[in-house]
């Protein structure tokens, strides 16, 4: 159902750490609230290992050092309706990566739940992320990544939210999964399984 959003949102969804260079996306929205000055950021992030810890200190040390304590609020996890109502009152869920991510379930779920992206090049998100989805920069840049919020934000209204969860939905939802594992394996009932036994 539509929800009422808060179009100055920004939502990070996962665990702090230093390979989802939340670094980037921190000094991107430095960089994006000179223009933008409503612009926050909520991360929803669970408590994960004692061993990420360091990294959410050096993540608190930054937003200090760039003067964005009244501009983050970071939340300690929230189960999975929680999550979908958080996407759903955002403005964009915002995805910054290394060069290598295998699939972005983050970014599937955004879009599942009608919200668009602003995230970085790093692989698995360039197999189902449309330019109608959201706007894609490259990694490691906090300059390009403000430059794509800022973008996203003026470029609002094209993102049409039925329309993202109906593409997303149609490939990866359950319906579509079921149909593709039982086709595979009628495949391999009718087929059988071909072994070379010449490699053994």
């Amino acid at each position: 159902a539509p929800r009422q959003r808060d179009p100055h949102e920004l939502l990070f969804v996962g665990l702090i750490r230093k390979v989802k260079r939340v670094d980037v996306l921190l000094r991107a929205l430095a960089i994006a609230r000179e223009t933008e000055p409503r612009l926050h950021l909520r991360m929803l992030s669970a408590n994960a290992f004692h061993a990420y810890s360091s990294d959410r200190r050096a993540m608190r040390r930054l937003v200090a050092s760039l003067g964005l304590e009244g501009a983050v609020i970071v939340m300690n996890g929230a189960d999975p309706p929680e999550v979908a109502e958080a996407m759903r009152r955002c403005a964009f869920v915002v995805v910054s990566s290394t060069r290598r991510e295998t699939f972005c379930s983050v970014a599937a779920e955004a879009l599942a739940c009608g919200t668009p992206l602003v995230l970085t090049r790093c692989g698995g998100p360039e197999e189902f992320v449309t330019p109608a989805d959201g706007i894609m920069v490259e990694p490691d840049n906090p300059k390009a990544f403000a430059e794509g919020i800022l973008r996203a934000i003026h470029e609002r209204d094209k993102f049409q939210a039925n329309e993202m969860r109906s593409r997303i939905v149609a490939r990866f939802g359950c319906a579509t999964w079921r149909e593709r594992a039982l086709a595979l394996y009628e495949q391999v009932v009718r087929d059988g399984i071909k072994v070379d036994r010449s490699a053994h």
